[in-house]
């Protein structure tokens, strides 16, 4: 149980538990679970935000603007819950992409989606903050001293929520340390490469401009068919699980080159994963190509690859080593 949010939990009763419940689709004990692990995690995500100075601020504003008297209305506040938006937008704010590693990580263990129950206990909790902010007189620095203090508090509780917290922020710094390993540019770089080998595809046999957004649109989706089932703290799912949509072959001037060097930066930084990133290019090749049938006239006697399109395909193969 919390220390600092003891008032808070409280003020839950089995009889709101189920209400949540009932409108989230859970037992009430599986809510009250979620919310114990949802302020642990709450608490340890806003002392990692409060690392930098702009999270400091950032934390403090929220807090601020947080409603105090939430608590006095919870009844209310409840019988208004909708459903997991909120929660998605906690969790990124405090996560970032991480978000999603969070998330599945404790459904994993739990079978239960956090994110409506943060989407729930988020507001609670920056209004409880507020709320004893004005009774004790603190600053920004004071209310910082005590969210660590309870956050290393939390992290060393033998619990099972509190270990599975602790697994699941693990988890989150594993793939920030991975991530580490690219500057911000490279890891643009390597997000692009099925773009490259789309464009490689496009370029070696061009198409009408709608048939080369089909060809586009089929890389895409072998792309998000590829990531679908990795591992979350993998570096294909930081890479592409939190969407697609914004990759573009715009701007590459030579698509084999702009792929073998997203490779070789993948190769650098993550050995283990190169292979399963050299394929995924392959397979984005062939979604691209395979997508229009070239040639033929009216629709008759064209080919699902064209020999120049297997040329480039062969090239991408050669250049990566696959």
């Amino acid at each position: 149980m919390s220390t600092m949010f003891a008032p808070l939990e409280a003020v839950m009763t089995p009889e709101m538990y189920a209400q949540v419940g009932q409108r989230f689709g859970v037992p009430g004990e599986m809510v009250q679970k979620g919310v114990n692990i949802g302020l642990m995690l709450l608490t340890r995500g806003l002392s990692m935000a409060a690392d930098t100075p702009e999270g400091q601020v950032k934390i403090s504003e929220a807090v601020q603007q947080a409603d105090a008297g939430l608590l006095g209305n919870l009844t209310g506040f409840l019988g208004s819950l909708t459903g997991g938006d909120a929660g998605t937008d906690v969790l990124t704010r405090l996560f970032g992409d991480e978000s999603r590693v969070v998330v599945s990580a404790i459904k994993d263990a739990t079978g239960l989606d956090i994110t409506p129950i943060v989407g729930m206990i988020g507001p609670l909790v920056l209004g409880f903050l507020n709320s004893t902010m004005q009774k004790e007189g603190m600053d920004t620095n004071a209310l910082i001293k005590k969210i660590k203090s309870e956050a290393r508090s939390v992290e060393r509780r033998k619990s099972d929520e509190a270990t599975l917290v602790n697994e699941v922020l693990g988890k989150v710094t594993e793939v920030r340390q991975m991530k580490g390993r690219f500057s911000a540019q490279e890891w643009a770089q390597v997000r692009n490469g099925p773009m490259a080998a789309t464009a490689l595809v496009i370029a070696a046999s061009p198409s009408s401009a709608g048939k080369t957004a089909q060809e586009v649109a089929a890389a895409l989706d072998s792309l998000r068919e590829s990531v679908k089932d990795v591992a979350p703290t993998s570096m294909l799912a930081a890479l592409y699980q939190a969407g697609v949509d914004d990759l573009t072959g715009e701007g590459i001037t030579d698509a084999l080159e702009a792929a073998k060097q997203a490779a070789a930066l993948v190769e650098k930084n993550v050995p283990e994963e190169a292979r399963a990133y050299k394929e995924l290019l392959v397979k984005a090749a062939y979604a691209a190509a395979e997508a229009v049938k070239e040639g033929g006239f009216l629709g008759i006697g064209g080919k699902k690859v064209t020999a120049e399109e297997q040329a480039a395909i062969d090239a991408l193969v050669a250049a990566l080593g696959v």
